[in-house]
C-alpha cells in the first residue's frame, strides 16, 4: 500500500488532471487500464501478473511475484513523491 504525499483535494481540475498523468505513467510502464475498472492497471510480463489498484490518492500493488512489486515500487517512487505504507493487512471490501 503507497499513499501520494501531495493531496489533490480541492479544486475539480485537479482529480482529472492527476488521472490523466498517472494513466500516462502506468501506460509508458505497459500496464494496460482494465476495461470493467478504470482504477485497475494490469501487466502481464514473462508469465507474471501485476495488479495496481488506484483509489484517490492511495494505490496497492499486487503480484506473486515480490521483485516484480519491488520493480513497480521503484518506478511509482523515481516519478511521484510518494510514501511507502508497507504490506496491507486488511482491505476493507465494498
Amino acid at each position: 500500500m503507497c499513499k501520494f504525499k501531495k493531496a489533490i483535494y480541492g479544486l475539480w481540475q485537479t482529480s482529472r488532471d492527476w488521472n490523466k498523468r498517472i494513466n500516462r505513467f502506468m501506460k509508458q510502464k505497459g500496464f494496460k487500464q482494465c476495461r470493467s475498472d478504470i482504477s485497475i492497471y494490469v501487466q502481464t510480463k514473462q508469465g507474471q501478473v501485476v495488479y495496481l489498484v488506484l483509489y484517490v490518492s492511495n494505490l496497492s500493488i499486487f503480484s506473486k511475484s515480490l521483485d516484480e512489486i519491488k520493480k513497480v515500487k521503484l518506478a511509482l517512487l523515481k516519478e511521484f513523491e510518494m510514501k511507502d505504507l508497507g504490506e496491507t493487512e486488511f482491505r476493507l471490501r465494498i
